[in-house]
């Protein structure tokens, strides 16, 4: 019996291990990171991801908003910080380089083992943000269920998207300055589902 029960665990968590993925508007994408080293968000698969996009020339928004995420990031629990992942996608990747990346990082306080800075190709960066804006409905609509503040568009990207380990997207906040409080307890409300989910297999 034991050994039928082993077999039917191993089964199960391999069944469960196969359901972690990461999202996949962003699979199948080629970037390059700040440590100049070739990156898949396949790489991530079973993070809870928290994705937003800068340039590295941009005034004020994105590094207000990085310094903001940072300070998010140095505020979460232990357990709960090693889940996530954060992705910061360039809207200019012809001059944000591995190095004007990896000095954005750094300036800006995001200088984490669990932060990637990213650059694709000028198409996929434009297939990105409109696949990614084309999916708000849903979030939109999940918002509008709660009973959430509604969604104000700014013309500069400042969202953020939350996936969870499923690779589901489960919000996207367009509102600047960053809500932490909400976010956070958003990231700890996805960190439970996946554990729940992830338990209900076995």
């Amino acid at each position: 019996m034991l050994l039928v029960g082993l077999v039917v665990g191993t089964r199960a968590w391999a069944h469960s291990r196969a359901l972690l993925r990461p999202p996949a508007l962003l699979s199948g994408v080629e970037f390059r990171d700040q440590r100049d080293a070739d990156f898949r968000i396949e790489q991530l698969a079973g993070s809870i991801i928290l994705v937003n996009f800068v340039f590295t020339r941009c005034p004020s928004v994105c590094p207000t908003q990085t310094r903001e995420l940072a300070q998010l990031r140095r505020a979460l629990p232990r357990p709960l910080s090693e889940r996530i992942a954060f992705v910061s996608v360039s809207l200019d990747p012809i001059h944000d380089t591995p190095a004007e990346l990896s000095q954005f990082a750094e300036k800006n306080g995001a200088n984490a083992p669990n932060w990637s800075f990213l650059a694709a190709s000028p198409e996929a960066t434009h297939l990105m943000v409109e696949q990614l804006k084309g999916a708000s409905a849903e979030a939109l609509a999940e918002a509008a269920k709660a009973r959430q503040a509604p969604l104000v568009l700014n013309p500069h990207e400042t969202a953020l998207y939350l996936f969870d380990r499923f690779g589901h997207l489960l919000q996207r906040y367009v509102a600047a300055p960053v809500d932490q409080a909400r976010l956070l307890a958003d990231l700890e409300r996805a960190s439970r589902v996946g554990e729940a989910a992830s338990r209900s297999f076995f």
